[in-house]
Formats: C-alpha cells, sequence, structure tokens
C-alpha cells in the first residue's frame, strides 16, 4: 500500500460510516507491480472487488492498469469494471417465470376465487406500476463499464424495470 493511501484509510472509513455504507462488505484490494527501477517503467495491475453478507455474487468487480513511462505516471490508463445490485433476485425471478411458463396454470377465475385483500391490493399495485420507496432501493441492476485513459469506451447497463 502506498504511504498515502495508508495515511488516506482512516478518513475514508469515517466518511463511509457517516453515509451509512454498509462496512461489513468483505473488500478486498490487490496492486501488482510490474515495474522496472532502472528505467523508470512499468504498469501496475489493480483488482478490487467488494462482496456483500447478502448476495453471492459481487457487488462490485474492478481490474485497472496504471502505467508509468519516463517518470511520469498515469491513474487509471485502462479500467474494466462491473457493478451490481440485487441481480440475484432478478435471476430468481426469471427462474421462477420460467417454471410457471412450462407447467400448467391455474385458470384466472380459480385465482380470484382465492385471493384475499392484500392479494388483491398487490394486484392493483402491479397493474398501475405503484412501487414503494424501498422497492426502488431493491430494484436489479446491473452496469458494465470500460474506461481508457479516463473516457468512457463501453457503457451498458441492465435492469428489471
Amino acid at each position: 500500500m502506498i504511504p498515502e493511501e495508508r495515511e488516506m484509510a482512516p478518513h475514508l472509513r469515517t466518511a463511509l460510516t457517516l453515509t451509512n455504507v454498509d462496512l461489513d462488505m468483505a473488500c478486498r484490494y490487490h496492486r501488482i507491480p510490474l515495474y522496472f527501477g532502472e528505467s523508470q517503467e512499468g504498469l501496475f495491475l489493480n483488482l478490487a472487488t467488494i462482496f456483500s453478507t447478502s448476495d453471492g455474487i459481487p457487488k462490485h468487480l474492478s481490474l485497472s492498469i496504471d502505467s508509468l513511462f519516463n517518470g511520469l505516471f498515469e491513474k487509471d490508463t485502462v479500467s474494466f469494471s462491473l457493478t451490481q445490485q440485487n441481480l440475484e433476485d432478478l435471476y430468481h425471478r426469471f427462474m421462477q417465470n420460467w417454471n410457471q411458463m412450462s407447467g400448467e396454470r391455474a385458470s384466472i377465475r380459480a385465482q380470484r376465487s382465492t385471493r384475499n385483500g392484500e392479494q388483491e391490493l398487490d394486484t392493483i399495485f402491479e397493474d398501475y406500476k405503484i412501487k414503494t420507496r424501498e422497492a426502488f432501493e431493491q430494484t436489479p441492476f446491473g452496469l458494465i463499464n470500460l474506461r481508457i485513459n479516463d473516457i468512457d469506451q463501453v457503457q451498458s447497463s441492465f435492469n428489471s424495470c
């Protein structure tokens, strides 16, 4: 770890605590130097992951390359990142819908006769696409990003809405 990064780490932890970020997430960062001291040239490969305790797949994956040529350091010469939130829920919904399509469905009349008031309200909310604030925070999404020299080359996002 670079001394400046070590010095900044407690300040970042305080800032994350103040913004209610879940510090229970398993975060890993690795820097692999490919450096030649004689010529002051080289590359630094940076790998970062953030795993949440609630998801099996990582919330964030990042790979970046820093370069040092002729004594000039350039951060994030190339970077690739994947960010997601609740994509497992999207996968589970997809599989449930797939199973429902392959199985036989009950008739609409039979479904109506077994509904209670809460189910009727849920149906109305779904029909009019009414969502609670919690639903927005739990909406699955993903983002793939490729940057070269601090310019986005490819940025793709996907969500369930």
